[in-house]
């Protein structure tokens, strides 16, 4: 029980700070929970204010830059995707600023940013709505309740972690 009040109240604390500059923004975890407690974990998230990231590997397409090694044409991956699951949400991993508007106007729904800066991460902000503003912006690696409000006031839609997780228990 302990560890669930630890996960639900680091999910508030982050909620908390994010909301507090852009209650538009989303504190999303991640599948990296420990071992043996997903539905526990998720549960705690939940009632601390989070919401699920991704529950499977199935929820939607993911272009990481890793893929990028088979897939050289993402724009392409991105046509291809769409056309094969159009239910699914399409999100792709941006390396850099001057790839993004590319990948928005191939029609990807979500640009998930890998360890930026929150002041780079407001330039590839101001990028994607600039040209679709309906193309939402995913701050990923490194967020936890200390730079949350950086990162929300940066413009990010959601704010992607695994930081709930892992702290002291709630005693």
């Amino acid at each position: 029980m302990e560890y669930g009040c630890g996960i639900a109240g680091r999910a508030a604390v982050m909620t908390a700070a994010a909301h507090a500059v852009n209650p538009d923004c989303h504190v999303m975890v991640t599948r990296k929970h420990f071992p043996g407690t997903k539905t526990f974990s998720l549960a705690a998230t939940l009632a601390g204010g989070a919401v699920v990231h991704r529950t499977g590997l199935s929820d939607s397409v993911l272009i990481f830059d890793q893929h990028r090694v088979f897939c050289r044409d993402v724009p392409a991956a991105i046509f291809h995707a769409k056309r094969a699951a159009p239910e699914r949400k399409i999100a792709v991993e941006a390396g850099s600023l001057e790839e993004v508007p590319t990948f928005v106007r191939a029609g990807c729904d979500i640009v998930q940013c890998e360890r930026f800066a929150p002041e780079k991460l407001e330039e590839l902000v101001n990028a994607v709505k600039s040209v679709n503003p309906a193309v939402l912006v995913s701050a990923e690696g490194g967020v936890n309740g200390e730079n949350a409000a950086a990162y929300a006031r940066a413009g990010a839609d959601m704010l992607v972690t695994s930081w709930v997780y892992f702290g002291s228990p709630l005693i």
